[in-house]
């Protein structure tokens, strides 16, 4: 086992999740340069076949830093994408094992 001059396991989780608060409080606050960047920014911190499929989807789509209101909507669809993306690899949302909740 090769050793690693690193102690501690990054919590990369909660950097996901810190990025993802980050991404939505920018845009709330309408900070369109903010947004778009912190965007690109979570799909740099993609896994990464997430990662590949993240940056196909943007040159797909064309999406480039705007800063307009068309740019946010693009910038909104390639978050929903990485959403999608993290979702589906059980990263946001986790599934858990109850079908049903009993009070």
């Amino acid at each position: 086992m090769k050793e690693s001059k690193f102690q501690n396991i990054i919590n990369y989780e909660n950097l996901l999740g810190q990025q993802i608060n980050r991404i939505a409080e920018a845009r709330t606050k309408k900070h369109l340069e903010t947004y778009e960047e912190a965007v690109d920014t979570l799909v740099f911190m993609l896994p990464s076949k997430m990662r590949q499929d993240a940056v196909r989807f943007k040159d797909e789509h064309g999406i480039q830093y705007d800063m307009s209101y068309a740019g946010k909507m693009k910038y909104d669809k390639l978050w929903m994408h990485c959403n999608k993306l993290l979702e589906e690899g059980n990263l946001i949302f986790k599934v858990s094992n109850y079908d049903t909740f009993q009070f």
